[in-house]
């Protein structure tokens, strides 16, 4: 018996109805469901309208369905996909991890590790092994396990893949974790930053991810890493990342102290590596008295944030300073009565911060031209005057 076209026209609405509410239960962008994006990255003939797939799962991403990572990740290891669709899916990867992490939100990445992974490793085009190494450096300690690949790939033939394979390995060694993963890597990384034929960026981000790494496992390359600060004709940006990277190894690079005050007091450095120099040189605290004369010559420079790090470092050196606090104090001294005030407040607190028993036989003539100080008009320098003279007249 056949039904009626009234019961017919109610079972069509209902299916329809049926269809309607699981399309409005699945997540959509601009109007379109999830399945319809996927559908496009995976069919459409159109490059533009796929990279445009790809912005729309980053923006529905994996917190509302499980199924945005492994499309994305699928785009990225189809050989069929084109190389611009590839690279916009391992720069997708990488931004999804960071919206996912800044929400604090649990998720599994083993398979888009893994695929970033591969791609660093094997894809044909140096754009998307770039991007995938990006990518990884993104995931920091998430992206551990991939370690060995982008080790590997510090020996790229493109440039701009060591380059970003350098700067995954700094970002990967960002806790304790991440540093046992990076150390197997360091003799790498050493030889990069050596190589003088290889792109000045890749050295740079080496010899950054080397400072990363931290005392006292990356302190093996304090000889590659004060060598190419000091030479004049490796570029500014590569010796001004070896010198940074010498001051997070912190005192026990302190062999390079020598090195990096000549690079203080060179007249043909580049300012941004003095800067880096006299900053990595208070950074070393006692261990930087090798560099003395060249802290005591800087704490007169042009540079009005050369002068004051200066003398900071002079006046941590404190009880280090032995036979030498006379000529610290010498040269000091002149600077409470100088013009910029933000270098009279350094001489003042590194006055204050040499200690008593250092200064010994000197202590009674800086306290009496501290006290002067104290009577400024102006706050910050009485401030920074009460505040020394309390250090010296407390026992130490």
């Amino acid at each position: 018996m056949s039904r009626s076209p009234c019961i017919l026209a109610v079972s069509l609405i209902g299916l329809l109805t049926a269809g309607v509410v699981r399309a409005d239960e699945e997540p959509t962008f601009r109007d379109r469901p999830l399945s319809t994006w996927i559908a496009v990255l995976t069919g459409d003939k159109e490059v533009k309208h796929r990279q445009g797939a790809l912005i729309a799962l980053e923006q529905i991403g994996p917190l509302k369905s499980d199924k945005v990572l492994p499309a994305v990740a699928a785009a990225l290891a189809s050989a069929d996909q084109d190389e611009v669709v590839r690279e916009s899916a391992a720069q997708t990867l990488g931004r999804i991890y960071e919206r996912v992490k800044e929400a604090n939100a649990p998720l599994h990445w083993d398979d888009a590790r893994e695929s970033l992974t591969t791609a660093v490793r094997s894809d044909k085009s140096p754009h998307v092994r770039e991007a995938a190494a990006a990518a990884l450096g993104r995931m920091e300690g998430d992206a551990a396990k991939a370690v060995p690949t982008l080790t590997a790939a510090l020996k790229d033939e493109q440039q701009s893949v060591r380059a970003a394979a350098a700067d995954a390995l700094r970002r990967i060694a960002v806790d304790k974790d991440g540093v046992k993963a990076v150390v197997g890597s360091l003799l790498e990384l050493e030889l990069l930053v050596r190589d003088e034929n290889a792109d000045h960026l890749g050295r740079a981000q080496a010899a950054l991810a080397i400072g990363q790494v931290g005392a006292p496992e990356g302190l093996s390359a304090v000889e590659t890493l004060s060598g190419v600060a000091a030479n004049a004709k490796a570029p500014a940006d590569v010796r001004k990342a070896a010198v940074e990277a010498l001051g997070r190894l912190g005192a026990g690079a302190g062999a390079a102290a020598s090195r990096l005050g000549d690079v203080l007091t060179s007249a043909t450095a580049a300012p941004e590596v003095r800067r880096a120099a006299v900053e990595a040189l208070d950074r070393f605290g006692a261990a930087a008295k090798p560099a003395l004369p060249a802290l005591k010559k800087a704490a007169g420079d042009n540079d009005k944030f050369i002068c004051v790090i200066a003398m900071h470092a002079l006046g941590r050196m404190g009880p280090d300073l032995g036979d030498e606090v006379k000529e610290v104090v010498s040269v000091l001294l002149p600077h409470l009565n100088d013009q910029i005030l933000e270098v009279r407040v350094a001489a003042i607190q590194a006055l204050g911060a040499i200690g008593r028993e250092a200064l010994g036989e000197d202590l009674k003539k800086v306290v009496a031209r501290l006290s002067a100080q104290a009577d400024d008009s102006r706050a910050v320098v009485r401030d920074a005057a009460n505040a020394a003279l309390a250090r010296l007249k407390s026992n130490p």
